[in-house]
């Protein structure tokens, strides 16, 4: 699925010119209250989106001219790969207004030391349940790096739009 030209204009524009800012008001965000991931949980959601057979989901639209792994800064290391559900591509690029990202959708951002490192240092994932969001974080042996969401993804994310940057929610 290719973005055409028009869409490329109109959303990596608008993208590029507020991420700077968004990153900021983002990191600045109250957190709410963590879903709790206890025990395996955290491995179970990386099971689960590893079942939805993520790598070979698409990347985030707005960035599709972009090398899919791609040179980045912050918390997720200097290299990553982004990796959106189908779900939640269909949702952004429906015609439907959304206040929320609807039950299911996923993502996953794999981070990397070099553009050719072979294997991720570590693997965030984060699914929108009933509850709310679910989150984790595991390192390239797949153990969690921590029980419950981590207050400080969700202080930056608090900053997208129900918690995601990669992509806006539709206004219909």
């Amino acid at each position: 699925m290719g973005p055409s030209t028009t869409y490329a204009v109109l959303v990596r524009l608008p993208v590029s010119a507020c991420l700077g800012g968004a990153l900021l008001l983002g990191c600045l965000a109250e957190s709410p209250d963590p879903v709790s991931l206890e025990d395996d949980s955290a491995v179970a959601l990386l099971v689960s989106v590893e079942a939805d057979d993520y790598p070979q989901w698409e990347p985030p639209p707005t960035s599709a001219d972009l090398p899919h792994r791609r040179e980045a800064s912050g918390a997720h290391g200097p290299w990553v790969e982004v990796y959106l559900h189908p779900a939640l591509l269909g949702a952004f690029l429906g015609e439907d207004a959304l206040d929320a990202w609807p039950e299911g959708v996923a993502a996953v951002c794999e981070s990397y030391e070099s553009e050719d490192a072979p294997d991720p240092f570590l693997i965030q994932v984060m699914r929108k349940t009933d509850a709310g969001w679910s989150w984790a974080q595991l390192d390239a042996n797949r153990e969690p790096l921590t029980p419950e969401r981590p207050d400080d993804c969700i202080g930056c994310h608090g900053g997208g739009e129900d918690f995601v940057f990669s992509v806006f929610l539709p206004n219909g």
